[in-house]
C-alpha cells in the first residue's frame, strides 16, 4: 500500500516538473510555458504588437483615476481613506490602553 502511494506521489511530481520545465534555449530566446509570458514578449514597445486597426499610442493601461473622476469625488475617496486609518488608530490606541492597565492590575502598579 505504501508503495504504491509513493509511486502515485513520484508520478505526479513528475508530471509537475514536466509542466514547469522551460525547455531548450533557442536563438528566439527562452520558450516554455514559464519563460514565455506572450508572443511577442521580446520585441520592444509594448505597443508594437498591437494591431494597427486598434488606433493606440503609447503604452496600454488603465488610465489614473484622476483622469475618471472628478475633484470632488477624488475628496471623497481621500476622506474615506482618512477616516478609515482614524478609526484603525483609535482602536490600537483603545488596545494599547487596555493593555496597559491589565499590567498595572497584574503587577499593582500605580
Amino acid at each position: 500500500m505504501d508503495e504504491k502511494i509513493l509511486k502515485d506521489i513520484a508520478s505526479t511530481l513528475e508530471a509537475i516538473r514536466v509542466k514547469l520545465d522551460i525547455g531548450a534555449i533557442s536563438a528566439a530566446g527562452l520558450r516554455g510555458p514559464v519563460a514565455d509570458p506572450s508572443p511577442g514578449w521580446a520585441r520592444g514597445a509594448v505597443t508594437e504588437s498591437l494591431p494597427q486597426w486598434a488606433g493606440i499610442r503609447g503604452p496600454v493601461a488603465d488610465p489614473a483615476p484622476w483622469y475618471l473622476l472628478d475633484k470632488a469625488k477624488l475628496a471623497q475617496l481621500k476622506i474615506r481613506q482618512i477616516d478609515a486609518a482614524i478609526t484603525e488608530l483609535e482602536k490600537q490606541i483603545d488596545f494599547l490602553k487596555l493593555e496597559r492597565n491589565l499590567l498595572k492590575e497584574e503587577y499593582k502598579i500605580k
